[in-house]
């Protein structure tokens, strides 16, 4: 089966480039950069444990610039952190600072005796937010990326640790497969309501975007729902 990444124009909508990735590293996450119109593809295998990261430039057509490949941890999620600069959510507990112009990590700290499987950050207000199959770890970014843990969430019911930070006001939107709760990080961790039901189908993304006020929540059926959050938090 083909590793394929796909550029879609919503303008003209439709498919205007196809490119295929190596088969043996499968898709996990893609990270667009507004600012250097760069594009992050982070792979992983799990026969050895071990991950990649391909650097785009994204231009009339993908060209590849840096590729590299770390081979003793794997790499559960990731966010951008500065221009160049991704924070890594590893296999191993660890949270890295990669910086992808020199491909190098420049920071590393423990945070979980276990797999880490989803990161946020809140660059507005400081805040790392690293989640394991039934936690949240809220963290507070300190000088040269240091993370002073600040406190946590337990027994939070999203089995596939699927989260969106919205960056200026500190909600969380925490997704399960069949719905969604929304949690005030700055009133000591307040669930704003208990739970959002969609219906049985199995979500498997969700992105949050302030400036319009929306949610975008997807399952693997293909099907995207647009929520308006009239909310005011």
């Amino acid at each position: 089966m083909q590793n394929t990444l796909k550029v879609y124009d919503l303008g003209i909508k439709k498919i205007v480039q196809e490119l295929v990735l190596n088969k043996q590293y499968p898709l996990i996450k893609l990270i667009y950069s507004i600012s250097n119109n760069k594009l992050v593809v982070v792979q992983l295998r799990d026969i050895d444990k071990s991950s990649q990261v391909v650097l785009y430039e994204l231009s009339k057509n993908l060209n590849q610039l840096k590729s590299t490949l770390f081979d003793y941890f794997q790499i559960n999620s990731c966010v951008e952190f500065v221009q160049d600069q991704l924070v890594l959510a590893c296999s191993d507990g660890f949270v890295r600072l990669f910086d992808s112009h020199r491909q190098e990590i420049i920071v590393a700290q423990r945070c979980h005796n276990e797999p880490i499987l989803n990161i946020k950050i809140n660059q507005t207000n400081s805040l790392l937010l690293t989640a394991t199959h039934d936690q949240i770890y809220i963290w507070n970014i300190e000088d040269q990326f240091e993370l002073d843990f600040s406190s946590k969430i337990d027994n939070i019911s999203n089995d596939e640790n699927f989260l969106s930070l919205e960056p200026n006001k500190s909600i969380l939107f925490a997704l399960n497969r069949t719905g969604f709760c929304l949690i005030n990080l700055k009133r000591q961790n307040t669930r704003i309501n208990d739970e959002y039901l969609l219906d049985s189908s199995v979500t498997f993304n969700l992105k949050s975007s302030s400036h319009m006020s929306v949610l975008a929540v997807a399952n693997k059926s293909g099907l995207i729902r647009i929520f308006r959050l009239l909310n005011k938090f």
